[in-house]
């Protein structure tokens, strides 16, 4: 809870200036609130989820050519690193 009134100043000779306290709901009323409620349709839900399944399976192609790639540069690498302890 913050005080009503307080020094404007350092000094306790400074005028002492008064508050007062916003009304209740004016800080986060409806009007701002961060929290949106998104309602989709079926179709609309069927797209976003097609979208959805289409980027991962991109991403996992992608993945799978990278790991064939490493893998056929391990291949090429036929000379292995011996460590000698």
């Amino acid at each position: 809870m913050l005080p009503n009134s307080f020094h404007r100043g350092v000094s306790s000779a400074d005028p002492t200036v008064t508050v007062t306290p916003p009304q209740t709901g004016t800080l986060h009323g409806p009007a701002t609130s961060q929290n949106k409620t998104l309602t989709l349709t079926k179709e609309q839900k069927k797209e976003a989820l097609e979208k959805k399944m289409k980027e991962l399976e991109e991403k996992k192609l992608e993945l799978q050519k990278k790991t064939e790639q490493a893998e056929a540069k391990k291949k090429e690498d036929g000379n292995p690193v011996a460590i000698i302890a």
